[in-house]
């Protein structure tokens, strides 16, 4: 391999959660292995390719953060390794350092380098010299970083007073400032509003990506904006990889159902019971009715043939259609299918093993 970053036979486990005090048998357990120790990452293997925004999509536990973590040397793998630009994270952890800046949204007070009481651009100063970026080139990239993320007006305010928005988008003023080869966002958008997000993919996409030719790695609970600003997704669960590739080819290929939205003039009673007895149909669900119009949403099985089933009967019943739209499979309906969720909705949450 020869990507950005590279993940190979990566495994994590850590030891028992602890319960309650923890006495000598306890200890005698866990040391023998009689106590299950708990899986984070499971052979996880793929390849971030330079250029590219690649999304990492999981539930809450798939391993997503200490995969972050791992590349960070904040936690040391069981087995497997980590690469970014061709070093190894835990050998070459210092010259790693120097080619990728991490920014854990979800985590931000905790990883951040920003200190509450000092001003933003006091902190950013601070950052260029962390990464020994030359002084007047450290003041030109402040002051442009600022002005893209409409921050200039508090550039002499307490990080402190910022709000969470705020301070989620100066985070992003690091890599503007530092312009490492390779960026990790660690839920960069978690609890924020839709125009502040939107604002932050369109820096990833235009100014990180488009401009400086940065390689993003971008872990999201949220499958819009993957489908949005991702080139290629891997999901994972429970940290094993499930699949891999472009969010659409994801979608045509492993989705298990295609969207039949169907109105029909005057329909007869039980259609839709007919209809879900086809061949290739799944369900048929009665949707919106007025006097003369009914509408239907159906699940069919990939490909022509069931579309065809459909059609043939409703033409041989004399049933007339007001319109037909078939919906492409969206990426949120694949993760759902391929981790087992289907029944829980739609993924959300703040947290991740």
């Amino acid at each position: 391999m020869n990507g950005a970053i590279e993940v190979e036979s990566l495994r994590k486990t850590f030891p028992p959660k602890r319960r309650g005090v923890v006495g000598l048998r306890d200890l005698v357990d866990t040391l023998r292995g009689r106590r299950e120790r708990v899986t984070a990452l499971d052979g996880l293997s793929f390849e971030v390719r330079r250029g590219e925004i690649f999304g990492l999509l999981g539930p809450n536990g798939a391993g997503k953060t200490t995969l972050c973590k791992i590349l960070n040397a904040l936690v040391l793998p069981t087995e497997g390794s980590t690469r970014v630009m061709g070093l190894d994270c835990v050998r070459d952890h210092p010259a790693v350092t120097r080619r990728m800046v991490t920014v854990f949204g979800g985590e931000v007070e905790i990883f951040g380098i920003f200190v509450w009481r000092v001003s933003c651009e006091r902190n950013l100063r601070f950052t260029g010299r962390l990464w020994r970026v030359p002084r007047a080139e450290a003041e030109k990239r402040m002051d442009e970083a600022l002005d893209i993320l409409g921050l200039g007006e508090k550039r002499s305010e307490w990080y402190q007073r910022l709000s969470a928005g705020q301070k989620q988008k100066l985070m992003l003023a690091i890599p503007l400032m530092v312009r490492p080869p390779v960026v990790v966002f660690d839920e960069p958008t978690t609890h924020l509003d839709v125009a502040t997000r939107r604002e932050i993919h369109r820096i990833l996409r235009e100014k990180l990506v488009g401009e400086l030719g940065m390689t993003v790695l971008l872990t999201t609970h949220d499958m819009t904006e993957a489908e949005r600003l991702c080139d290629r997704v891997a999901i994972i669960d429970r940290g094993r990889l499930l699949a891999i590739d472009a969010p659409r080819e994801l979608a045509r290929r492993l989705a298990p159902h295609a969207k039949l939205e169907i109105a029909l003039l005057h329909p007869p009673e039980r259609i839709e019971e007919a209809l879900a007895g086809l061949e290739g149909v799944h369900a048929a669900i009665r949707g919106a009715r007025t006097e003369d119009l009914a509408e239907f949403r159906l699940d069919l099985e990939p490909g022509a043939r069931a579309l065809a089933h459909v059609l043939a009967h409703l033409a041989s019943n004399s049933v007339h259609i007001a319109h037909l739209h078939v919906r492409e499979a969206t990426l949120e309906e694949v993760f759902l299918h391929l981790t087992g969720r289907e029944g829980e909705g739609k993924a959300a949450g703040a947290s991740d093993a």
